[in-house]
């Protein structure tokens, strides 16, 4: 992992906005927000920062196929729900899924997998509950 050596006033602005924001924007949607406050911010500054935190993993990048990358607060191992109706994405704990042998034994031989799992990502897609009652 890269380590980002100094702060910047754009950096900052980038990482209060996803911090107070659950909704994983892309790099348009942070550019929107932030040129409110700083107003000569280019997208190409919001890219670099964002590309540059999330390899010293200060962020998530989410890459997506149907669209434009992601970026995620959290750090932590977790999964994402992605309504296929109106596109929001909703933070899954790493609960939902359970890996055999990752009970606290550490042995990857007690697991279905053919090794040590270190991290998880996993992505679910369907339809949220917002949407299900608006169309009932």
């Amino acid at each position: 992992m890269a380590v980002i050596s100094k702060h910047s006033k754009q950096r900052d602005a980038i990482m209060e906005y996803l911090h107070g924001n659950g909704s994983h924007p892309n790099a348009h949607e942070i550019y929107s927000a932030i040129r409110e406050e700083i107003p000569n911010v280019s997208l190409g500054t919001i890219y670099r920062n964002l590309n540059q935190l999330a390899e010293a993993g200060e962020i998530r990048k989410i890459r997506c196929t149907d669209g434009p990358d992601r970026f995620d607060f959290r750090t932590d191992d977790h999964g994402h729900f992605i309504c296929s109706c109106c596109g929001r994405f909703y933070d899954v704990p790493r609960d939902l899924i359970m890996i055999r042998g990752d009970e606290g034994t550490g042995s990857p031989e007690d697991s279905m997998l053919p090794g040590r799992a270190d991290s998880l990502e996993f992505e679910i897609t369907g339809v949220c509950l917002d949407c299900l009652r608006e169309k009932a």
